[in-house]
């Protein structure tokens, strides 16, 4: 068997020697990252985020102050567009009064300056009365104002109180029951003497009913002969001939 050649040893190179200096390149990004870090983030918290967040921050500015502008012109607006309402209204208002005055003045309670009313007759009462004026449906002329004497303050038609007096001489067995109108030319004038002296007319009137006796009570034309005697009473108390008429239009003896 031949004899084996040994190798000869292989002399170690000059890259194995250097080995450990090549290691040390490899850690210059880590040490790099370690020391620019806090350097970059002092660049971006100082520098960078106060710039970026300008931008919004000047824009949220503008756009509340554009809102503040705009809130201020807009009260203007709506008050100038207020205005003319307000104009309408009370405009409104006013033709609105003014035509329910004349028209309460016409269908309410008469002030008596319209003719219509004069030539009523007025209820013997010891209520308050007052002319008014209201609508009536008739079939034949539709609709139509018609005046009334009515109790003041209500629509209700006025009738005469009835004057109750003891008969003369009948020592208080029998007694005589009227009702009794006042007519005149001024209505309004009427009315307003009415109203001042309701008492004195009756007075006057349960006066002269309780003067007469039974016989004078049954005489033919006695109603006629008391009417000129209380036309008489009335004027006297009223003054300036203000009752042209008195209608006597219930008499009842008991």
């Amino acid at each position: 068997m031949a004899a084996e050649n040994p190798q000869p040893a292989v002399a170690p190179t000059g890259e194995a020697e250097g080995g450990g200096g090549r290691g040390l390149p490899a850690f210059i990004p880590l040490v790099a990252t370690i020391v620019l870090m806090p350097v970059l983030a002092w660049v971006t918290f100082k520098l960078i985020l106060p710039r970026l967040g300008s931008a919004p921050k000047t824009a949220a500015v503008a756009k509340k102050t554009e809102a503040t502008e705009a809130a201020k012109e807009k009260p203007a607006e709506s008050s100038e567009k207020a205005e003319p309402a307000a104009e309408g209204k009370a405009e409104g208002k006013s033709e609105g009064k003014s035509e329910g005055k004349s028209e309460g003045k016409s269908e309410g309670k008469s002030t008596f300056s319209e003719s219509v009313c004069d030539g009523l007759a007025i209820p013997l009462t010891r209520r308050y009365v007052t002319c008014f004026m209201r609508k009536e449906s008739n079939p034949e002329k539709g609709e139509a104002k018609v005046a009334k004497i009515v109790y003041e303050g209500t629509t209700d038609e006025a009738i005469a109180d009835k004057v109750s007096v003891n008969i003369a001489g009948t020592e208080g067995k029998r007694y005589c029951v009227a009702e009794i109108y006042l007519r005149g030319s001024n209505t309004s004038d009427l009315v307003k003497r009415m109203n001042l002296n309701k008492y004195r007319l009756f007075d006057a009137t349960s006066r002269v009913l309780s003067s007469k006796s039974m016989e004078e009570l049954h005489l033919l034309g006695f109603r006629e002969l008391l009417r000129r005697e209380l036309l008489g009473e009335y004027n006297q108390i009223l003054g300036g001939g203000a009752v042209g008429e008195v209608l006597i239009t219930e008499m009842l003896i008991q």
